[in-house]
């Protein structure tokens, strides 16, 4: 039986757009190319990491931020509720709305700009660690190494947001090397249904 973690070395290195995102979505290079060219920099992801990230840079366009930060980086998670991460989340019962409420409250208003976002102190800072992550090993860096990197003591914002949302750096380890992620179902797609307000 092939392992969630062995599928994610099964396919293609560049970002996919999830099956709820807009199929017209374009998440080449040639749209997203900074912060495709700062992953290739920073680290070996698999194509579900490099996806959150892609989405990530689309919510700070699509709210006018001049960065991707941590509340970014969180609806690239969500805006996958099918994936690793959301999986995890599901496992540890993350208080979904808590989370959602305080993200949405970080993201303000929709205000559309057409400079593309880079990557913030606090994002460059997650996705720079989360190679680290004591995690079992593999040949790419996925999306449960993110989300443990944002669960790290002192990371910014992201930390504090998802402790009270009940995400917390035991649980999610726990829940990793379970053995479980391969039958977890992840998030209810209705229940981040929201995200796609902020992306194309």
């Amino acid at each position: 039986r092939t392992s969630t973690l062995a599928r994610s070395r099964q396919t293609s290195i560049g970002p996919q757009v999830p099956a709820r995102g807009n199929p017209q979505m374009d998440v080449s290079p040639r749209q997203y190319g900074p912060v495709v060219q700062a992953l290739d920099i920073l680290g070996s992801f698999d194509p579900e990491f490099r996806t959150a990230v892609v989405l990530a840079q689309a919510a700070a366009k699509k709210v006018g931020s001049r960065e991707i930060n941590h509340h970014h980086l969180i609806v690239g998670l969500l805006a996958e509720p099918a994936g690793l991460a959301s999986k995890l989340l599901s496992a540890v019962k993350v208080d979904l709305d808590t989370l959602s409420a305080e993200v949405r409250r970080r993201l303000g208003p929709i205000n559309p700009v057409s400079e593309r976002p880079r990557l913030g102190r606090d994002s460059t800072k997650a996705i720079r660690t989360a190679p680290r992550q004591t995690l079992p090993s593999d040949e790419l860096v996925n999306t449960a190494h993110l989300l443990l990197a944002l669960t790290a003591p002192f990371s910014g914002w992201g930390t504090a947001a998802l402790k009270r949302a009940g995400v917390t750096r035991r649980a999610v380890t726990a829940a990793y090397k379970s053995g479980m992620l391969d039958t977890q179902s992840g998030l209810d797609p209705a229940s981040v249904e929201w995200v796609w307000d902020y992306l194309p």
